[in-house]
């Protein structure tokens, strides 16, 4: 059984939010953190590539499918192939 001091309760999950929509990359950011989340935000495909490129640590990458650039769908199969450990959501 978990304690309230072991480490695994103390890790707050990283949530990297693409969207170019900036009214749903707020709202969304406010949400996921009301909820414990470490949240990071990017507001293009290309922006989210650059972060992961430099080092960004996430457990989970959630992404708008229309974006300008490169879409939701190209952003996922570059997460996969570059990134196997994070997850991603399309929506």
């Amino acid at each position: 059984m978990l304690s309230a001091e072991s480490p695994m309760r103390t890790h707050r999950p990283s949530i990297l939010c693409i969207d170019d929509d900036e009214s749903s990359l707020k709202i969304g950011k406010l949400l996921l953190e009301v909820s414990g989340y470490n949240v990071f935000t990017a507001p293009s495909g290309a922006d989210s590539i650059k972060a992961l490129a430099e080092g960004a640590v996430v457990d989970l990458v959630l992404l708008d499918y229309l974006m300008p650039g490169p879409n939701g769908d190209e952003v996922a199969k570059l997460v996969k192939r570059s990134y196997p450990p994070v997850s991603e959501r399309t929506y």
